[in-house]
């Protein structure tokens, strides 16, 4: 029985001295790397999403304007308890530019609650406005950014 065990002992150490040699005779071949994919020939960038439009925020606006902004500047902009800000009396040329309007809406209106709407619907409203008085068309790219290059006259 020792002499059985000691003929085991001896043979499971040659056999794992030959598995670190390499793989035997029998193994099947390991699989070859796939072939790295191409690239698709030309651009690759996702298309740009489509400009915001003055004419999308200014939809938008009008609801707001309807909701806040008519109670003291009249239901047409046409002025009230507050000074008329659309049509041919507006008071709007005294901000020169887009964003002195967005300015000076979104850091005093509504009287009652200064600055308590959103960014995006103080740039509404901004936008409403300039659309009705034909600063801008509805169909031009209007964002934040451009506000500065809109002349109010």
């Amino acid at each position: 029985v020792l002499v059985l065990l000691l003929v085991l002992i001896v043979l499971a150490s040659a056999a794992s001295a030959c598995s670190s040699y390499g793989p035997s005779p029998t193994a099947t071949p390991a699989p070859k790397p796939a072939e790295p994919t191409k690239a698709p020939a030309g651009p690759t960038a996702a298309p740009a999403p489509a400009a915001v439009t003055a004419g999308s925020l200014a939809d938008a606006g009008k609801a707001v304007f309807a909701s806040i902004c008519a109670s003291c500047h009249g239901a047409n902009g046409q002025g009230g308890a507050g000074p008329a800000n659309i049509g041919p009396s507006n008071q709007l040329a005294k901000y020169a530019t887009g964003k002195g309007l967005y300015d000076k809406v979104s850091t005093t209106m509504p009287k009652s609650a200064p600055g308590s709407l959103k960014a995006e619907e103080y740039l509404q409203v901004t936008a409403f406005l300039l659309v009705q008085n034909n600063f801008v068309k509805a169909t031009d790219p209007l964002d934040a950014t451009k506000l500065a290059a809109i002349p109010i006259k």
